[in-house]
C-alpha cells in the first residue's frame, strides 16, 4: 500500500465533449489510471492509501463475485475478439459482419474521443454484453456472460445484404424420381454467394416431399418423390445463407408418360384475341400442354359479337364479354380427376 495525496475526486468536473456530443469528466479519467484509493479516516481527507500498481491483483483476476462474473466473461470474449481482427476489412465482407482495426481507428479519429481505439471497440462490445444464467436440480445456479458473433461495432461492408438470392435451377417441371442440380445464386455474384465463403448455406423442403442430398452447402441435389396423387408433393424448396437471406423455389413432379394420348387435354390456354374492324366476329387462339407442360396442339376459334354495332368506325373495346368469350391469361385446368389422381401436375397450374 501507498500513501498518496489529492486522489479523491467526484468525478463531476467536465473534461471534454467529443465529436458526438458525448461530455466525459476527470473522475472517468482518472478512475481509469489510478488504482483503487480508500480515505483514512486518522489522515488528512486529501490522502488516502491506495493499493501498489506492483505485480498483479488478486481482485481482478478469475471470474470474480456473482455479479462480476458476467462482465469478465464479457471483457475475455470481447479481448479474443479484438485479437481475431484484421488490421483492413477484405475486399467482399463477410456474414455475420466483422469489423477491422482500420475501421475502428477511424471511427476513434471522426468522433475524437480520448482513449485508445482498443478501448472505443472494447466498450462497444461491451455494450452487447448478456447476462445468463441457470439454474440446475440440485440449486446450484451458474452466472455467466456471452456476446454476439456480429456485435456491429463498425462493420465491414457485406455487399450480400444487398443483393438478392434466389435459387438457380435446370426446370421447374420434373418426372417423378427424377434428380436436378440446385444452386443459390446471388443477383451480383451469380452462382455463388461469396460472403459466405465456407458454403454456410442450408437447404430445407418446406413443403411436399422429394429429398435433398447435402442438405447444405453452395449446391445440391434434388430428387422428386416417385407419386405425387393430385399434386400435394409438389415441393417447395428454401435456402437460407449466412447473411440471414431467404429464397424458395416451388417445383411441378408430373407422371413419367407424356406421350398426350391420355393428357390431350390436361389444361388449355387462352391468348388475348384479335378483333376485326368493325366485324361480327372475333378470334382467338387456344393452346393444349400435356401434363409436363409439352405442347399438344392449338386451334383459332371466332366467337359472334353479341353486341355488334353495324353503324360503328370506332370498334368498341372487343376484349371479355363482348366476344361472348371471356378472355383469360391464366391457364385453364381441364385436366379429369383420374388425371388428378394419377399425378398430373403441369408446371402452369402450381
Amino acid at each position: 500500500m501507498a500513501k498518496v495525496k489529492d486522489q479523491v475526486y467526484d468525478g463531476s468536473e467536465e473534461s471534454y465533449t467529443d465529436a458526438s456530443g458525448l461530455t466525459h469528466y476527470h473522475g472517468e479519467f482518472l478512475r481509469q489510471t489510478i488504482t483503487d484509493g480508500y480515505p483514512l479516516e486518522s489522515a488528512d481527507p486529501s490522502e488516502v492509501v491506495r493499493k501498489s500498481p506492483r505485480g498483479y491483483k488478486p481482485t481482478i483476476q478469475g471470474t470474480g463475485s456473482a455479479k462480476q462474473r458476467s462482465w469478465r466473461d464479457c471483457f475475455k470474449l470481447c479481448a479474443e475478439q479484438w485479437n481475431e481482427l484484421p488490421d483492413e476489412c477484405p475486399e467482399i465482407g463477410p456474414c455475420p459482419t466483422i469489423t477491422s482495426k482500420e475501421n475502428i481507428w477511424n471511427a476513434k479519429q471522426a468522433q475524437g474521443v480520448m482513449c485508445s481505439y482498443f478501448d472505443l471497440f472494447m466498450g462497444c462490445c461491451l455494450s452487447s454484453c448478456t447476462e445468463i444464467s441457470v439454474t440446475g436440480p440440485d440449486g446450484a445456479t451458474f452466472t455467466g456472460g456471452v456476446i454476439p458473433e456480429d456485435t456491429n461495432c463498425w462493420p465491414c461492408d457485406a455487399p450480400c445484404k444487398n443483393s438478392v438470392l434466389s435459387i438457380a435451377y435446370t426446370a421447374q417441371q420434373m418426372l417423378m424420381g427424377e434428380t436436378q442440380e440446385l444452386i443459390a445464386h446471388d443477383s451480383v455474384y451469380g452462382d455463388e454467394v461469396p460472403c459466405c465463403p465456407t458454403g454456410n448455406l442450408s437447404w430445407e423442403i418446406i413443403s411436399g416431399s422429394g429429398t435433398l442430398e447435402p442438405d447444405s452447402g453452395q449446391a445440391v441435389v434434388y430428387e422428386a418423390p416417385e407419386s405425387n396423387e393430385n399434386c400435394l408433393e409438389n415441393p417447395t424448396i428454401q435456402v437460407t445463407d449466412c447473411c440471414g437471406r431467404t429464397a424458395t423455389l416451388t417445383l411441378a413432379v408430373s407422371i413419367t408418360s407424356s406421350d398426350g394420348s391420355n393428357a390431350i387435354n390436361c389444361c388449355g390456354t387462352v391468348t388475348r384475341g384479335a378483333i376485326l374492324f368493325c366485324s361480327r366476329y372475333c378470334t382467338y387462339t387456344r393452346t393444349w400442354f400435356d401434363c409436363n407442360d409439352m405442347y399438344v396442339k392449338e386451334a383459332t376459334i371466332q366467337d359472334w359479337i353479341t353486341d355488334y354495332d353495324p353503324n360503328c368506325y370506332n370498334p368498341p373495346d372487343m376484349m371479355g364479354t363482348s366476344c361472348g368469350y371471356q378472355y383469360d391469361p391464366l391457364p385453364i385446368d381441364i385436366r379429369t380427376e383420374e388425371l388428378k389422381a394419377s399425378g398430373c401436375c403441369p408446371v402452369n397450374l402450381i
